[in-house]
């Protein structure tokens, strides 16, 4: 039995208009935005060059370093690096979810929204390309463990655990998901149903350590 018959024509049509926006907000070039991640230090002034640099990856890097140094406390220095951009992750956490919730209805949506995204099934006629992570696989997917760091981020400086859980949870699913889509393809295979019910049980129980264990697993 295929995946598809998992997702209703509303829901496909709703997830597709969700990540054409989500994209649309962040892959664009203006003042807000940048603002938006120097606040948070996603972009950085570069030295060499005196101009700005993308800085994506060190929420995950941290992350990766403090488990690395101290398993049993990594948590707690975490939050006490990350807290000095406390506002501007707030802000950009906020934003985040704003588009979602504009566009999903709960947590199931959500998660069905990831699981979309990670099999590449969402063909967007206005992109003429499918809505899925930019790279080769498995480890060049670099943006599902820039967002984990972020996520991981914004509930260690006080934003909604049971938001950020699910969504944390959702892309794992997306992740496992993956079936090498083809960026033009219109009519990408779903993951089997039996297949994609196996990552959901097994993704949708985890706490963030567990998903902190995964995404350092999945992203050496």
């Amino acid at each position: 039995m295929s995946a598809s018959e998992s997702y209703s024509p509303d829901l496909l049509s709703r997830a597709k208009e969700f990540w054409y926006i989500f994209d649309k907000r962040y892959l664009r070039d203006d003042h807000d935005l940048t603002q938006l991640f120097l606040n948070c230090n996603l972009l950085k002034l570069n030295p060499a060059t005196g101009g700005l640099g993308f800085n994506l990856d060190w929420m995950f890097f941290l992350l990766k370093n403090r488990m690395r140094a101290d398993p049993l406390n990594y948590e707690q220095s975490f939050s006490i690096e990350v807290l000095p951009y406390k506002d501007g992750i707030v802000k950009l956490a906020n934003d985040q979810r704003q588009i979602i919730n504009d566009h999903l209805r709960d947590f199931i949506e959500i998660q069905q929204a990831f699981e979309l995204f990670g099999q590449g099934v969402l063909y967007d006629e206005r992109r003429e390309a499918v809505h899925k992570m930019d790279g080769t696989f498995p480890r060049h997917l670099v943006g599902y463990r820039r967002w984990h760091g972020f996520i991981k981020a914004a509930v260690s400086v006080g934003e909604s655990i049971d938001f950020w859980l699910n969504l944390d949870r959702s892309m794992l699913i997306a992740y496992q998901s993956k079936l090498k889509p083809l960026d033009t393809k219109q009519n990408n295979p779903y993951v089997d149903k039996e297949t994609l019910t196996e990552y959901e049980s097994s993704c949708m129980s985890l706490d963030f350590k567990s998903l902190d264990e995964a995404y350092n697993y999945y992203f050496p």
